[in-house]
């Protein structure tokens, strides 16, 4: 019904040809008689007012036509698939007329107003049909589009996870060397110092759940009032202490090689890169230093 009232405001305040809202590509074809078989000509566009018919004939401006529209008729709006209207003919065109419809009768204009209501009804159905179809269309393109993205997003926080479980194991091992060199005869009845091996063994289990990567490297250091002592492995860099003839330091360098599971791509050559540490084997290197009285 709204269509209709629609369709009804159009034809009844609509003075001049073409302000009534035009419909192209409706489907819609026209017969008229020339005195020969009757041949289809096709409706370009189409509106409560009037209507563009392409046609060979040339008629005089005024020349009133009586034209069958034909129409397939699937709409809720339009139970019969063709209509008799008469047109006046009121410009010409490149390919066509532009006939202007006349409507004396209250029926004939009811008519075609369920005629045109139909149309759009039809219209707008085949445009729904068509953006539908599209709209999947693009759904599953866009989704091929976005699988690689969300393979290497997956991929980057698989990498990225195992960078940093393993900068917090490796900084955790350094801690707990340096804790335990420094603790053991503390106080009497303690058990004794401990050695660098035992140290260095102590690191290694504390890090051997890492995967993908190399042996870790140690160095274990004291500084004794001055004096550097290798526990384990070397001595090339002891940091100071600014109270040295008061405590014992030790040091404890832990460095490991991280290998990311899966490598990210690199294009160097395209000035393509990605996260370093994730696209390459990165080092990764914990001191943790701890005094003794």
């Amino acid at each position: 019904m709204q269509m209709v009232t629609r369709l009804k405001e159009w034809a009844f305040h609509s003075s001049e040809q073409r302000r009534a809202e035009r419909f192209p590509e409706t489907g819609t074809i026209a017969f008229y008689w020339d005195g020969s078989v009757p041949v289809p000509r096709e409706i370009r566009d189409i509106s409560l007012t009037g209507a563009y018919l392409c046609t060979p004939e040339r008629w005089y401006p005024g020349t009133i036509v009586k034209l069958t529209l034909k129409t397939n008729g699937n709409g809720p709006y339009a139970p019969a698939e063709s209509i008799e209207v008469r047109c006046r003919v009121v410009r010409h065109g490149p390919d066509g007329v532009g006939l202007q419809f006349i409507s004396h009768e209250t029926e004939e204009r009811r008519g075609l107003q369920r005629f045109l209501a139909g149309l759009l009804a039809n219209l707008r159905k085949k445009k729904a049909t068509d953006v539908g179809g599209s709209t999947k269309g693009q759904s599953l393109i866009e989704f091929a589009l976005m699988v690689p993205f969300l393979f290497l997003l997956i991929v980057l926080v698989l990498d990225f996870g195992g960078f940093l479980y393993a900068w917090i194991a490796v900084s955790n091992a350094a801690r707990a060397g340096a804790q335990y060199g420094i603790l053991g005869g503390a106080s009497v009845g303690l058990p004794a110092m401990a050695s660098g091996s035992q140290i260095n063994t102590l690191v290694s289990n504390d890090i051997y759940s890492l995967l993908g990567g190399t042996s870790p490297t140690v160095n274990i250091c004291k500084n004794d009032n001055g004096t550097l002592t290798a526990l384990y492995g070397s001595c090339s860099s002891m940091p100071s202490d600014p109270e040295a003839s008061s405590y014992v330091l030790y040091a404890v360098d832990v460095t490991y090689t991280y290998t990311p599971f899966v490598r990210v791509f690199n294009f160097s050559q395209l000035g393509i890169h990605m996260v370093p540490f994730l696209s390459s084997s990165t080092t990764i290197h914990r001191r943790a230093v701890m005094r003794m009285e």
